[in-house]
């Protein structure tokens, strides 16, 4: 990941883009500082207050609606929560755009050389050859999710956490390939059916009937055999 070049690559996106407005660009670098912080990993988990500060945006309606819009331009994909606990999930996709850069999501990585503080200042990119024309969207390759969004996942569908850990080393097992042995392309799609399929992987025990003996079927009473026939009535 460039600081740099991708900077540069958006500011030239947003020149062209004429849908875009101040508050679109403002979100946009608001989201990007958080992004920068946090190594430009995929995905960022944000704070409505925290980001709608940081753009000086004062209406929760026009924050959303501004993030919807990027969401359906290809600028990021926006995941909103409905829990009250998580934030909603944020992934930065520059290859949305164009494809020089390739952010699979979820994968965790640092590059040291390439994250900067906030005061710095830097110096424009001589080699930067400028390319005002969008490219079509570039999918990246499946890249298996952290246990911790398996665990998020699997608590907005109110399933137990124990069945996230399980789902993710039944998979981590088999390197992520399905039942037929082909790769996942949706692992949430696998959890869904994996949570429909809970009480089966998890019947009730029935309780087990009691060994009987011959002598405990009806009908056999027990007589004592052994009888003394000189003692007297």
């Amino acid at each position: 990941m460039n600081y740099i070049k991708h900077l540069n690559l958006m500011f030239s996106v947003f020149d062209q883009d004429k849908r875009l407005g101040p508050y679109h660009i403002m979100i946009y670098m608001a989201l990007f500082r958080q992004w920068n912080r946090e190594g430009f990993s995929n995905p960022i988990m944000i704070n409505r207050e925290t980001i709608m500060a940081k753009a000086k945006i004062k209406s929760p309606k026009t924050y959303s609606k501004t993030l919807k819009e990027m969401d359906n331009w290809g600028y990021l994909k926006y995941e909103q929560s409905t829990s009250r606990i998580y934030g909603s999930t944020i992934y930065m996709f520059p290859t949305s755009v164009f494809k020089e850069q390739v952010v699979p999501p979820f994968y965790k990585h640092i590059n040291s050389k390439n994250i900067y503080t906030e005061n710095e200042t830097f110096d424009q990119d001589k080699n930067f050859k400028k390319d005002n024309q969008p490219t079509n969207p570039v999918r990246s390759e499946f890249t298996p999710p952290p246990l911790q969004h398996i665990k998020i996942y699997f608590n907005e569908k109110r399933a137990p956490e124990l069945e996230a850990e399980k789902f993710f080393n039944h998979y981590e097992a088999r390197n992520w390939l399905n039942n037929s042995f082909n790769p996942i392309t949706n692992w949430k799609a696998a959890a869904r059916n994996w949570i429909i399929n809970i009480p089966k992987f998890n019947p009730r025990k029935k309780l087990q009937p009691k060994n009987k003996t011959t002598n405990d079927k009806p009908g056999n009473i027990k007589l004592n055999q052994t009888k003394n026939y000189d003692t007297p009535l």
